[in-house]
């Protein structure tokens, strides 16, 4: 069946959908717990290279034949996903460099926020006020989030980065939904990793000194990012997003912080304070909040 799936020859349904987005968005979740240990070596876009470029060389292994026949469409396409996610993943890196995972996962969290007020001035119409009240909300909660000892809210440099992160996503959900409904989107998850890869090597090479891991905890962090966050969760992203709906993804997206949060806990000690729980309820209310609110809309509009 996953074989059917892959080649394009059978469809998931949509709750099938449902879970493999899950799967992804968990997977995507404890990346960030083995991002934060490899940054103790290793600079941001050398992690980025050597994790991305390794899964594209498995990737390149497995499906070659179905590789050499992809078209200049689906190659245009993943090219498309995956310089939006290569940006959204170095803002991510450089925001774990300076700030805990647990935070920058809950700040990269307002993409599901980002994504209803992008596509609004895309269509150039006015959001929705379920958009506007949510974004309200996650201001308050980024607010309680990001306040300092002295009370006043001062968002640090790591924290800036995971908010830009929050927007390269965002957009990436958006180029995503729109490409993987019409065309191999197992083939796009693949050219995207390639993309990814081959991007964080250029910036590595021009911005940092490049080398390999140089422990056994790097090489473990980086082969898990390789092969399970990468290989498993990067690719089976556009294949469970071809079979759901945007607000579905936005729905279930709302796990990654949770899961992050868990991990940075139990892995490396990190910890809210009673303003940050807060605030960290609050961004993710206003996910909840928004999809239910879109949820009621959407069988008004039907039952009219």
């Amino acid at each position: 069946m996953i074989k059917e799936i892959i080649n394009g020859e059978k469809t998931l349904s949509v709750t099938a959908s449902d879970l493999l987005f899950a799967l992804a968005i968990v997977v995507r979740s404890s990346a960030l717990l083995f991002s934060s240990i490899a940054m103790r070596g290793l600079e941001p876009f050398n992690i980025l290279a050597v994790r991305f470029l390794l899964a594209f060389a498995i990737l390149l292994i497995l499906f070659r034949k179905r590789f050499l026949n992809i078209n200049k469409k689906t190659f245009y396409r993943g090219l498309a996903v995956g310089l939006s996610f290569f940006s959204c993943m170095a803002f991510e890196m450089f925001a774990l460099k300076y700030s805990p995972s647990s935070k920058v996962a809950f700040l990269e969290n307002l993409a599901m926020v980002f994504v209803p007020l992008i596509d609004a001035f895309l269509l150039r119409c006015l959001p929705k006020a379920s958009a506007i009240l949510s974004a309200i909300v996650a201001l308050f909660g980024v607010a309680l989030l990001t306040l300092g000892e002295s009370g006043q809210m001062t968002l640090s440099k790591g924290e800036i980065l995971a908010i830009l992160a929050a927007f390269g996503f965002a957009v990436t959900i958006i180029i995503t939904d729109r490409v993987s409904k019409n065309g191999d989107s197992f083939m796009i998850g693949v050219i995207q990793v390639g993309v990814i890869g081959f991007a964080s090597l250029a910036c590595s090479l021009i911005f940092e000194s490049s080398k390999l891991p140089s422990s056994g905890s790097q090489w473990g962090a980086i082969i898990y990012l390789a092969i399970v966050a990468t290989c498993v969760g990067f690719v089976i992203q556009p294949v469970a997003q071809s079979g759901t709906t945007s607000s579905h993804t936005g729905l279930i997206s709302s796990l990654n912080p949770v899961v992050a949060a868990l991990l940075g806990a139990i892995f490396l000690g990190e910890r809210f304070g009673t303003k940050g729980i807060i605030g960290a309820f609050l961004i993710l209310f206003a996910i909840l909040m928004q999809n239910y609110l879109e949820k009621i809309s959407l069988k008004k509009s039907l039952s009219k």
